[in-house]
């Protein structure tokens, strides 16, 4: 995904699905607003430090049914209220 897919109008997104999408690689910046977000069942393997850019709202992530090999201790850093991941 290009990581100018999502321009300013999305910023209110508060769910966003990519799910069995077959997506190799993943960056989403500024999605303030967004509260859960689903990648999983794709081909992802792995996840820069800065795939996941300012999302202070995110609680749940889905991420399982990827190739994940390992993740980051700082790739969660900017999601303070996330409190479900699977």
């Amino acid at each position: 995904i290009d990581s100018n897919c999502f321009t300013k109008s999305h910023f209110k997104i508060l769910v966003l699905t990519l799910s069995h999408n077959r997506l190799e690689n993943v960056e989403f910046k500024n999605f303030a607003e967004l509260e859960s977000l689903s990648i999983n069942n794709n081909y992802l393997r792995f996840l820069n430090d800065n795939a996941f850019n300012f999302m202070p709202k995110l609680k749940s992530m889905h991420l399982y049914g990827n190739k994940l090999e390992n993740l980051s201790q700082n790739l969660f850093q900017s999601m303070p209220n996330l409190n479900q991941i699977n």
